[in-house]
């Protein structure tokens, strides 16, 4: 499993014009020093900063220019909390607005962080995930009908390629965009049609044996597929 190393960490705080002071990398919990594009000194942990976190000082600075110029200041003592308007359920809407901004920013390179991070700790992140769901089960399954509403070919994509996952039955020549650009095609096609309903179908039927791959894939229309069932043929469709 591939892990972070110092350099590339290194790399990524001199991407953001950051000087970093520490000599090694231990772990993404354990704080780094660093001096801030405008000479501040501190420190931070690697799991802060990819997040979007940056120098303290700076966004300090930052918050008090905005409060001036809001006038939710008295004295010089700036209001927090619930009594700052700024704030919601403990967290700077301004600071939630720039981690959003960050990710958009970096969506590459956070994604490829968050799959590196879930490969080094594949276990822990599954346990919080599965924690997660059972405490939120009803929040959950909620977002996926919703998700599933939204994006029939995703969601499709995404149950056929879990049920493929599990078999192992997926071929390390299966072609994602390929297969995802099938899926994306019948629910075209069930946009624009009336009385006729589309599904996809694997060929050889994966309960059979079948890989999940593109040249196993074809678009029926529903009474065809649920004819087929679980047998092995290839159904021309007729134009």
């Amino acid at each position: 499993m591939k892990k972070l190393t110092y350099e590339f960490i290194k790399s990524e705080f001199e991407n953001e014009n950051y000087q970093l002071l520490s000599d090694d990398y231990i772990n993404a919990r354990i704080k780094l020093d660093y001096i801030c594009p405008k000479g501040h000194r501190h420190s931070i942990t690697w799991n802060r900063f990819q997040s979007g976190r940056r120098c303290w000082y700076c966004a300090n600075e930052k918050l008090s220019e905005r409060q001036k110029g809001k006038g939710n200041s008295m004295y010089g003592v700036h209001l927090c909390g619930e009594k700052n308007p700024n704030w919601k359920d403990g967290i700077s809407l301004d600071r939630k607005e720039y981690r959003k901004q960050y990710h958009l920013d970096h969506k590459e390179k956070y994604n490829e962080f968050m799959k590196q991070r879930y490969q080094n700790n594949k276990e822990r992140e599954n346990k919080r995930g599965r924690e997660y769901y059972q405490n939120s089960l009803e929040k959950c399954k909620e977002y996926m009908k919703q998700y599933a509403k939204n994006n029939p070919d995703k969601a499709c994509a995404n149950s056929a390629k879990h049920r493929a996952a599990k078999r192992n039955q997926t071929p390390a020549n299966a072609s994602m965009s390929e297969i995802n650009k099938i899926y994306s095609i019948c629910a075209y096609m069930n946009s624009i049609s009336i009385n006729c309903k589309w599904h996809i179908d694997h060929i050889k039927p994966l309960d059979k044996g079948g890989l999940h791959h593109q040249d196993n894939l074809q678009i029926l229309d529903a009474i065809a597929n649920i004819k087929k069932s679980n047998k092995y043929e290839i159904i021309g469709q007729e134009g």
